[in-house]
C-alpha cells in the first residue's frame, strides 16, 4: 500500500481531491483549502547576486546583471512631480513607455539627497564591514544607509505580496553637488555620466525607480489623529477578510520572509489598493536577520531589541531598550532611563487598548542556554528579541490594522486573541494566520 505522504503529494501534483482512504480526507481537504494565498512568486534572489548588486552599489563592482530597464526610458525630468521630500531623499511620479506595454506605465522615481562625501567605503579599523560614516561609527551602529537597504530589500522580496517592484536603478559619478542641481541636469548626469570612472567619494546621484502600485493612503492627512481614509474604511467595511489577508500577507513578505522589522510602524508608511486588494509598504524596514542583514553584516548572535540595539544580557526588564513610542506604546523616558508603560500624547492615537508587545516595550527573561563542556542548559537572562512574531503582536491590537476588519468579520475576529498573546512563541506565524482565514473566512 503506498504511504499517506505519496498519496498527499500526487494529489497536489495532478489537481485532484480523490482520496483512497477515509483517513486522508481532512488532510487533504485542508491542503486545497490553503492556497490560493500561498503561491510561490519570483524566486528568490541568491547571495551572490545581492552581493553583486551590494557591490555595484557602493562602488566596488560594475553593475549586475539584474532585470532592470535602461535609464533611458526615464522621461524627461520636465515631466517628473514631486511627491515628497525629506532628508535623504526626493520621490517624483512620472510615467513611461516601457517594452511590452502598450500604455505609459506609472512609475515611482526616488532620488537619494544624502551627500556621499560623508560616507566612506573602505575598511574601518575595529570595524566588521565596511559602511562607515565621517565619525567612523561602523554601519550597524550608526548612519544606516536606507538607500542602499531600500534597493536590497525591493530586490531581494521582488514579487512578493505587498511590495513595491523595483524598475531600475542608476548612478551617476557626476562633480557638482547634487544637492544644488536641478533635475533636469540631475538626469542628464544618470545618462552622460554613469559610464564615466571617479573616486568613491564623487557618487553624487543615486535614482532608483518602482512601479507605482497606484495606491491610497490609509488614514487621513490629520498627523495626529487616527482616521481611515475612505478607501480604506471602505475596503474594511465591504471586504474585511480580503483586506485583512492583504495585510497579513504583506507583513509576512517583509519580516517572516525577509528578515526586516518595522519600528518605525505608522499608517503613513503604506498604501492600500482597491482592485486587486492590496497593501503595501512604501517604505524599507530594517534588515534584523536573514540574507540582507547577514550581507550587511547587521545580523547579531541573539536578535535586536528596541532602538535598533542587539539583544544582551539583563537583571530586570529596565535593562532592554524599548522601541519608539508609537510602536512600543509607551511613554517618554524617566529617570530610570527606560519607557514607562504609560501612553504618550502621541502614541495614544496608534495604540490600542493593549499597547505593545512586551518585547517592544522591553522585557528580559531567562532563556535556556548550552555551555561547555557536558553542554549542559543553564538560564541566562536576555531581552526579549524583535522578530515577526512581534508584529503579529502588532497586526493584531493596533487600531487601524487587523482591528479595524474584526468589526466586520467574525473570522478576523477569532484570528486575534492567540495573535496577541503575551508570549512571542505562543503567536501563530503569519503563514498561519493566512492559512486560518481562508479557512473560516469567505473571500
Amino acid at each position: 500500500k503506498r504511504p499517506a505522504c505519496w498519496l498527499i503529494w500526487q494529489a497536489v501534483l495532478d489537481g485532484l481531491l480523490q482520496i483512497e482512504c477515509m483517513q486522508h480526507s481532512l488532510l487533504l481537504l485542508s491542503i486545497a483549502l490553503l492556497p490560493r494565498a500561498l503561491p510561490t512568486s519570483a524566486p528568490v534572489p541568491t547571495s551572490a547576486h545581492l552581493r553583486a548588486v551590494l557591490d555595484w552599489l557602493v562602488l566596488k563592482g560594475p553593475k549586475p546583471n539584474t532585470s532592470w530597464i535602461p535609464g533611458e526610458s526615464l522621461p524627461n525630468s520636465s515631466a517628473w512631480t514631486l511627491v515628497s521630500q525629506g532628508h535623504h531623499k526626493q520621490v517624483f511620479r512620472t510615467q513611461s513607455h516601457m517594452s511590452g506595454e502598450a500604455a505609459p506605465v506609472p512609475i515611482i522615481v526616488k532620488r537619494s539627497t544624502r551627500d556621499a562625501k560623508k560616507r566612506c567605503w573602505g575598511n574601518v579599523v575595529g570595524a566588521t564591514d565596511f559602511f562607515c560614516w565621517g565619525d567612523g561609527h561602523p554601519w550597524v551602529q550608526r548612519g544606516r544607509p536606507e538607500d542602499i537597504i531600500e534597493i536590497l530589500y525591493l530586490e531581494y522580496l521582488r514579487g512578493k505580496p505587498g511590495v513595491p517592484e523595483l524598475l531600475g536603478c542608476y548612478i551617476s559619478y557626476c562633480e557638482h553637488d547634487s544637492a544644488q542641481s536641478d533635475l533636469t541636469s540631475a538626469l542628464t548626469e544618470v545618462r552622460r555620466c554613469s559610464a564615466k570612472k571617479s573616486r568613491r567619494n564623487q557618487r553624487k546621484n543615486f535614482f532608483w525607480m518602482l512601479r507605482d502600485v497606484d495606491g491610497s493612503p490609509i488614514n487621513t492627512d490629520n498627523r495626529y489623529h487616527l482616521e481611515p481614509s475612505t478607501v480604506y474604511e471602505s475596503l474594511a467595511r465591504e471586504k474585511p477578510v480580503e483586506l485583512a489577508l492583504a495585510i497579513l500577507k504583506c507583513f509576512r513578505s517583509f519580516s517572516e520572509v525577509g528578515g526586516f522589522f518595522l519600528e518605525d510602524l505608522l499608517p503613513k508608511q503604506f498604501l492600500v489598493t482597491e482592485t486587486p486588494v492590496g497593501f503595501f509598504l512604501i517604505d524599507p524596514p530594517e534588515p534584523h536577520s536573514g540574507l540582507v542583514a547577514t550581507l550587511l553584516n547587521a545580523s547579531t548572535p541573539h536578535g535586536y531589541a528596541g532602538d535598533g540595539l542587539p539583544v544582551k544580557p539583563c537583571q530586570a526588564h529596565e535593562d532592554c531598550p524599548p522601541t519608539r513610542s508609537h510602536h512600543c506604546c509607551c511613554s517618554s523616558f524617566n529617570e530610570s532611563g527606560r519607557m514607562g508603560i504609560e501612553p504618550s500624547s502621541l502614541s495614544r492615537y496608534y495604540c490600542g487598548p493593549y499597547g505593545g508587545a512586551p518585547e517592544a516595550m522591553g522585557h528580559c527573561k531567562a532563556v535556556a542556554v548550552s555551555q561547555p563542556p557536558a553542554l549542559a542548559t543553564r538560564d541566562q537572562m536576555r531581552c526579549s528579541p524583535l522578530t515577526a512574531k512581534t508584529h503579529i503582536f502588532d497586526v493584531a491590537t493596533k487600531p487601524w490594522l487587523l482591528p479595524l476588519m474584526a468589526n466586520h468579520s467574525q473570522a478576523v475576529r477569532d484570528l486575534l486573541p492567540q495573535m496577541r498573546d503575551a508570549e512571542p512563541s505562543m503567536r501563530p506565524s503569519f503563514s498561519e494566520c493566512i492559512a486560518f482565514l481562508h479557512k473560516k473566512g469567505s473571500v
